[in-house]
């Protein structure tokens, strides 16, 4: 745990806070603290980071109080991925490898040819956001902002709105004419270095995107490109391409 995931609607110095049952049985009986140990929380809500001290440790939970409070840099460019929801419990591993991964959001969404239909729900969402708070604090990511239901990808064209700030990305196998994803990596870093902010990454279920919604990609300016003849599952593809975009950046130096 690099640091305590806590949803509040903005810290203050002195506030105290007790924490919920999950994060006070893992800091009472895993981690052992102590009262007046140091530990760091990140406000899920915003780009804070408090520096607290244990106050109280009890049954009925952990009480902090905030001492200082840092903010933290917003990347120069952040990463989303839109990935069609697989079957059964596989979207809970995309969703924690690409938290670790450093994505900021991770949005599931039916497709035409998606095998599984039934809506989320609340105890899914609320699993979800179990396995995000898990892997924000193993990983150290700053940036991921919250988990939301399964919609529709139309649903998803119709609240998003492509713009010159916004790099959208389409890993499609059928794709092979459009170029290799490594001349994607080649593109952005020579072309949108400058204007960019965001990159979403979309990946369809193990059948791929429809005929029909490739055109809309295309209308909305998306970029198709595939892994050549590598075959990458549904629920690899995507951090797949976030590692590539990852690498690149942390190798030309930039702030992600």
């Amino acid at each position: 745990m690099r640091f305590i995931w806590i949803e509040a609607t903005t810290f203050d110095i002195g506030d105290v806070l007790t924490l919920d049952s999950i994060h006070s049985r893992h800091l009472r009986d895993v981690r052992r603290v102590k009262v007046g140990d140091y530990l760091k929380a990140h406000n899920m809500n915003s780009n804070q980071m408090a520096n607290v001290i244990v106050q109280d440790i009890s049954k009925q939970g952990v009480t902090i109080s905030i001492e200082s409070i840092e903010i933290i840099p917003t990347p120069r460019v952040q990463i989303d991925l839109v990935q069609g929801y697989p079957k059964a419990s596989k979207f809970d591993d995309v969703l924690r490898m690409a938290i670790e991964a450093g994505v900021r959001r991770v949005t599931p969404v039916w497709t035409q040819y998606a095998d599984v239909r039934q809506p989320g729900g609340a105890q899914k969402v609320d699993r979800w956001m179990r396995v995000a708070r898990e892997a924000v604090e193993q990983s150290g990511n700053t940036q991921y902002t919250h988990t939301v239901d399964v919609m529709a990808l139309s649903d998803f064209f119709r609240l998003t709105v492509p713009s010159e700030t916004t790099l959208e990305v389409i890993c499609h196998p059928m794709s092979a004419s459009d170029g290799h994803f490594v001349s994607f990596l080649h593109h952005w870093r020579d072309t949108f270095n400058s204007t960019a902010t965001t990159i979403r990454i979309f990946v369809g279920p193990e059948g791929g995107f429809s005929p029909s919604e490739v055109e809309e990609f295309q209308r909305r300016g998306a970029y198709l490109y595939s892994f050549g003849d590598t075959i990458v599952r549904s629920e690899h593809a995507g951090i797949y391409a976030i590692a590539g975009i990852k690498t690149l950046i942390d190798y030309k130096g930039y702030d992600v």
